[in-house]
């Protein structure tokens, strides 16, 4: 019954944090994940958007996800990306802030690819803005570290980037220490 499987998916996504994880993945395996795949990805991305703080759990339970049923992930990642694409265009940071960490942490679980990461960056500092170069700055925070170690080449051009961002002071930037602790 669709209300009922609604019901638990919400209570789950609800109840997840980093010392039940365990059992939720267990109790969401005994649900009919495929037939309420959009139910679940709903709920995880309103979860995530409500409490950004637990991203890092929410990617964790879609890198469990992504190893048995990677259906599910790929549309959690096209809506997350599609939420992205909207926010970006309607230059809504609230929502780009979010869907940009979510994208960070799936990232650094090894579910989205790095190419995918740093295209992100060029596109927020192909044309910086005082917001997308602060997005920028904690996309990288997040997962940096991760791109770093995967395509070194890759971060030295996004970090050359921001350089020079910084020196040539094409934005004013509110907290130039967010960019130089990068």
């Amino acid at each position: 019954h669709l209300s009922i499987r609604r019901q638990r998916q919400m209570c789950i996504r609800d109840r997840v944090n980093t010392s039940n994880i365990q059992n939720i993945i267990l109790e969401l395996f005994n649900e009919n994940l495929l037939r309420g795949k959009g139910l679940l990805c709903r709920a995880i991305m309103k979860a995530q958007m409500a409490s950004p703080n637990f991203t890092h759990v929410y990617a964790g339970l879609i890198a469990v996800i992504n190893t048995k049923l990677p259906a599910i992930v790929k549309l959690l990642i096209e809506r997350v990306l599609i939420q992205f694409q909207r926010a970006f265009k309607r230059n809504n940071k609230i929502v780009c802030m979010a869907t940009t960490r979510m994208l960070a942490h799936l990232v650094n679980q090894h579910v989205v690819h790095e190419l995918l990461a740093l295209e992100m960056l060029t596109l927020f500092l192909t044309n910086p803005t005082e917001d997308s170069v602060e997005i920028a700055a904690d996309f990288m925070i997040e997962c940096g570290q991760v791109l770093t170690d995967i395509t070194p080449a890759g971060v030295n051009a996004i970090m050359e980037s921001f350089r020079t961002i910084l020196h040539l002071s094409l934005i004013h930037i509110s907290e130039p220490t967010r960019l130089l602790s990068i």
